[in-house]
């Protein structure tokens, strides 16, 4: 057994690296704060209520200037928000013209709570959102969409409790629940505009809490500044932060490999490709159907299958960057069958890749215990063996001075199936990964983005058709 920890990764800024990416925005502005592609000016378009608009839009303006931080000692875990305008690190200001601000009347809202299907309910609010998205796609230049959302469809963000006759678990019993947030996410996409769903907590109303609607604690308001904004930042096409390029490194393409089950459960699960370069730019690929094996009950894909889907990841990597990479590393959620072992390494060969790491990543019971109240840190590596490795992404940080969660932590197994790269580098590079979440700016992850990518952009495509055209970039799904 051998025990390592591996440091904190830093992140490139504009002006220096930082570990921490509130202080890194705001000591050194978001990465591409001195290009012509970064968003000097965010256009908003925004749908709701006459309510739910002037309350989001109220709170944006507020967040102009600075929100200060929550009142703790932990200073480096609750920090101040400087405000988003162009004065301020970010660089850049929000712009809202009264035509881009499209209402939804509340009749209409009160409409819905007639209809006695929970579907039928979420279908006709969809509907409401994207009507306004769309006006906003034909009629505006926006570059981000605001659904504001009533206190009424918080109810749709949760599937209902199932009840005493409803608990048969037989494939007639299996009832497909809608999301209302996954189906508005799917039907906006075919106006090419991302979109931000923002709930009356967001902006701080008060809401009344009850089983129909969201009971999480409510983050501080500069903490909830910092995750919106800088959301709102990487979906206007800016780069906020990236991994750091080390000139001695080889050009890397991560590719993340997961799977997803059809809306109604019925079909096999399909396989998902989210392919990110060291910007954190992410190109979205619909897989093949996989199969569940019986020898570990994971889904798996067949040979040829696994080549196309390298064949496709690296045509639009090299699409998209116009280069090829010298590197590529594969990330699965499933342990790698030999059928799909031969796949990879074929459809990287094509190519003439020169270096490439496959591994198996997963969450595991597996754990480590600290003397003392605190989990073991962040970073803990314990290589099991030469290729099941245990790595703590969450747990307690240095730079916090505490352990930031509410749950015991637990670790990811990360199995390297074929890789010549010692465990540490590997770690290392994990560890980094988890940093390029844009919905958090809190940096302690549980998983890289090549797997926490996964079930948001499956989450998603459950409700496209097989030959609809995806959104390519991440910020569509988010």
């Amino acid at each position: 057994m051998r025990l390592t920890h591996i440091k904190e990764p830093l992140l490139d800024f504009n002006l220096g690296p930082h570990e921490d990416i509130r202080f890194g925005i705001m000591n050194y502005h978001p990465y591409d704060a001195d290009l012509e592609t970064a968003p000097s000016q965010v256009n908003l378009g925004i749908v709701g209520t006459a309510k739910t608009i002037h309350g989001c839009l109220e709170w944006i303006e507020r967040c102009k200037t600075t929100i200060p931080a929550k009142d703790s000692p932990l200073r480096n875990l609750f920090v101040r928000f400087p405000g988003y305008a162009k004065d301020s690190c970010f660089k850049s200001s929000i712009h809202v013209e009264e035509r881009n601000r499209r209402n939804i009347p509340e009749r209409e809202i009160d409409k819905l709570t007639k209809y006695g299907d929970r579907n039928l309910v979420i279908e006709n609010a969809v509907s409401l959102y994207v009507d306004g998205i769309q006006f906003l796609a034909n009629e505006s230049k926006v570059d981000v969409v605001i659904c504001s959302l009533p206190e009424e469809i918080l109810a749709l963000k949760i599937p209902p409790p199932m009840e005493d006759d409803e608990t048969d678990e037989s494939e007639d019993a299996k009832v497909v629940q809608y999301n209302f947030h996954h189906m508005l996410k799917a039907k906006a996409m075919a106006f090419r505009i991302p979109i931000q769903l923002v709930i009356p907590s967001t902006y701080g109303q008060k809401i009344k809490i009850t089983e129909k609607t969201l009971s999480r604690d409510l983050q501080d308001e500069a903490t909830r500044a910092w995750n919106f904004f800088t959301a709102l930042y990487y979906k206007a096409n800016g780069t906020p932060w990236r991994l750091p390029r080390i000139s001695s490194e080889l050009t890397t393409c991560y590719v993340g490999v997961s799977f997803y089950r059809t809306l109604d459960e019925e079909s096999v699960n399909t396989s998902i490709a989210q392919v990110f370069n060291e910007l954190g730019d992410g190109i979205i690929i619909r897989g093949a159907q996989a199969q569940m094996t019986k020898e570990d009950r994971q889904p798996h894909l067949n040979a040829s299958d696994a080549e196309q889907l390298v064949d496709t990841a690296l045509t639009q990597y090299q699409q998209e960057h116009k280069t090829m990479p010298a590197r590529i590393v594969v990330h699965k959620s499933s342990q790698f069958a030999e059928s799909e072992r031969e796949g990879f390494l074929s459809g990287i060969e094509k190519f003439r890749i020169s270096e490439y790491d496959l591994m198996s990543i997963r969450k595991t019971g597996t754990r480590l215990y600290r003397i003392g109240n605190y989990p073991p840190l962040r970073g803990m590596l314990w290589d099991l063996d030469d290729t099941n490795h245990v790595m703590y992404t969450r747990g307690s940080v240095y730079f916090y001075e505490t352990y930031p969660g509410k749950y015991i932590p637990h670790p990811i197994l990360f199995k390297t199936e074929l890789s010549e790269r010692p465990s540490e580098v590997l770690a290392r590079e994990i560890l980094g990964l988890t940093k390029m979440n844009w919905n958090s700016t809190q940096f302690d992850h549980s998983m890289p983005i090549t797997m926490c990518a996964a079930a948001k952009v499956g989450d998603v495509l459950k409700y496209l058709p097989e030959d609809a055209e995806l959104c390519p970039r991440y910020s569509y799904y988010m």
